[in-house]
Order: C-alpha cells, then sequence, then structure tokens
C-alpha cells in the first residue's frame, strides 16, 4: 500500500488532490505507528518476565517472518538468477539482520519508550 495506496493520480499526470487519499494515507501511518508501539512494548515484556535473549527473539521473528513471507509468495514466479539480483537480496537481509540486533538491544537495555522515542524522531526527521 504506502505511497501508492495513498497517492492517486489523474489522466493528466496530475496528483489527485481529494479527501480520500489523504484519510487513506493517515489511516495507514496511524496504523504503523500503533502496531510499532505495541511490537517494541511487547518485546520488553517478554525480556523481563521471560528472561529471553535477544538471539532468541531474533530467531523467532525470523522464522515468524520467513512463514509468513513464503505464504505470500506462493504461486508467485521465481526470478530468473541475476547475480546483482540476489547482491541486493543478500545486502538487505544482511542490513536488516543487523537493525534487529540493534533494536532488539536497545530495547533490552534502556526499554522500549526510549527505543519509540529514539525511532518516532528519526521518521519525522526523514519525513522533514
Amino acid at each position: 500500500l504506502g505511497p501508492v495506496g495513498a497517492r492517486k493520480i489523474k489522466e493528466g499526470g496530475e496528483v489527485a488532490t481529494d479527501t480520500t487519499s489523504t484519510v487513506i494515507g493517515m489511516l495507514i501511518m496511524v496504523m504503523y505507528l500503533g502496531f510499532d508501539g505495541f511490537t517494541s512494548t511487547w518485546q520488553e515484556k517478554l525480556f523481563k518476565s521471560l528472561d529471553v535473549s535477544t538471539w532468541n527473539q531474533m530467531l523467532y521473528v525470523g522464522f515468524l517472518s520467513t512463514i509468513i513471507t513464503s505464504f505470500g509468495q506462493l504461486g508467485a514466479p521465481v526470478p530468473k538468477w541475476d547475480p546483482t539480483l540476489y547482491t541486493y537480496i543478500l545486502a538487505l537481509s544482511l542490513s536488516a539482520a543487523v537493525a534487529q540486533i540493534f533494536i532488539l538491544i536497545t530495547i533490552k537495555e534502556f526499554g522500549a519508550l526510549l527505543f519509540a522515542t529514539v525511532m518516532t524522531t528519526r521518521q519525522f526527521l526523514s519525513i522533514l
């Protein structure tokens, strides 16, 4: 959905200025912030109540993401072998794994509130 779902293009190449696309975009943003806040709070609760390690959380999050992505890819064509494509996929996967390590360590050491504040500030500044 993202920018495509929140933006409509008229036939002449102009961006539509109707309120529907604005409302949809705001709804998507509110849902994103809500789920993002819930996730970090839930991870902090797991760290405190069940004494779960950062590595276990990474393993289970990655495993669940793989299952969900696999179901989404059922019936989709597999891209032809292109070394550049798979290099980009590998680079994206590695950067996501490193980012996940920093996220989980931040939540475990400093709590969900500080993490949410840092992420919201980062997102706000990237929009500007």
